[in-house]
């Protein structure tokens, strides 16, 4: 089951982001996927984590994320909006990643707050990771969430993943990096349909049931020959 959302209009083949999320024992994940007329996606990942009804919040959550993604609101503002929503919730956090490409402005924004590393398969065959910067958004953390503006490597191919798909880690990422084929495979990952990306997950995480949701997103940004990324 994947509930990734582009609420402007239907996925398609050729749209740069592909996502799923495979459904475990604990219905804690949502994606949200913004596309907009500028050459941009946009991608919230998020994990709720010790609430009482995290499907019920997982939705306010994606479609808070949605409306500020859509708006550009920068990353701090989105915390903001986010934030509210778990304050209003009992004993509840939410760890998030997001990233918001523009092929205009040449740049990556990247946001990662109590999830596993973000990963980024560059043309050249190196694997970067960017590990969170801060823990969950939640009530009892008044620090700030920093998020970082990375410069856009053309053809470079962006994955995030919750930690139901990490096994648990939120520091370590490699074997599901190698599960995937990454950095060589990078390339068809971001082909694939999401179908194919759900089977290549149940491949790393092995037979159901899952304990808790493991989501995925591959993200990827078009070489120098072509025009933008969509």
């Amino acid at each position: 089951m994947t509930p990734a959302s582009n609420r402007n209009g239907t996925l398609h083949r050729r749209d740069p982001v592909v996502a799923c999320t495979l459904r475990g024992r604990r219905l804690s994940d949502a994606v949200e996927i913004v596309y907009t007329e500028d050459d941009q996606a946009a991608v919230v990942l998020m994990d709720v984590r010790a609430a009482r009804d995290h499907e019920a919040l997982s939705e306010r959550l994606a479609t808070a994320a949605h409306a500020s993604l859509s708006a550009h609101e920068p990353m701090h503002v989105l915390v903001g909006a986010l934030r509210k929503i778990v304050c209003e919730a009992v004993a509840a956090s939410v760890g998030v990643a997001a990233i918001r490409v523009s092929a205009s402005d040449a740049r990556v924004e990247l946001l990662n707050a109590g999830m596993p590393p973000i990963g980024c398969a560059l043309p050249d065959g190196r694997m970067l990771e960017f590990l969170p910067l801060s823990s969950d958004v939640g009530p009892r953390v008044n620090r700030a969430h920093p998020y970082e503006l990375i410069p856009l490597s053309l053809g470079s191919t962006w994955i995030l993943a919750s930690d139901g798909a990490t096994q648990g880690s939120l520091e370590d990422a490699g074997d599901l990096w190698t599960a995937l084929g990454l950095p060589d495979g990078a390339f068809d990952l971001g082909q694939s349909t999401t179908e194919e990306l759900e089977r290549r997950l149940h491949a790393a995480l092995g037979p159901a049931p899952l304990s808790e949701d493991a989501s995925l997103v591959v993200l990827q940004t078009r070489g120098r020959s072509e025009s933008g990324i969509r």
